[in-house]
């Protein structure tokens, strides 16, 4: 079993977990939230589990340009686990660019595809 947190903006709400053991518990630290479930991982095998939350901040306006930057820590003394971020804009969004750049834009959807071997960043900038 591996626990798995994701931390996300103070204000950001909770939607659905897909491939977690329990039910998503929540905690909060300084200023942010967590979302807690625990995760079964075969000896040599691979797990997902899949957080759906929505960001009530976290969108930065400036100059008319809107953006949304991630961040995600990687965990001391972990491999560099894969790692896939779908982003939904607002219906009507236009992309201006994203960082780093991404392949796969369809409409108002966003989607990363990384490993985690190091932090990583992400942005995307749209009206």
């Amino acid at each position: 079993w591996s626990r798995v947190r994701l931390y996300v903006p103070e204000r950001s709400i909770w939607n659905n977990t897909e491939g977690g053991e329990e039910l998503t518990r929540l905690a909060y630290e300084k200023d942010k939230k967590a979302f807690i479930n625990l995760v079964s991982v075969p000896l040599g095998g691979k797990s997902k589990i899949s957080f759906y939350y929505t960001v009530a901040q976290g969108i930065v306006e400036e100059a008319g340009i809107k953006y949304y930057r991630l961040n995600i820590q990687k965990q001391a003394g972990t491999l560099g686990h894969h790692l896939s971020i779908t982003v939904i804009l607002p219906e009507g969004a236009e992309i201006i660019s994203t960082t780093p750049v991404s392949p796969a834009i369809k409409g108002n959807r966003v989607e990363f595809s990384s490993s985690l071997e190091i932090d990583r960043s992400f942005e995307i900038a749209f009206r």
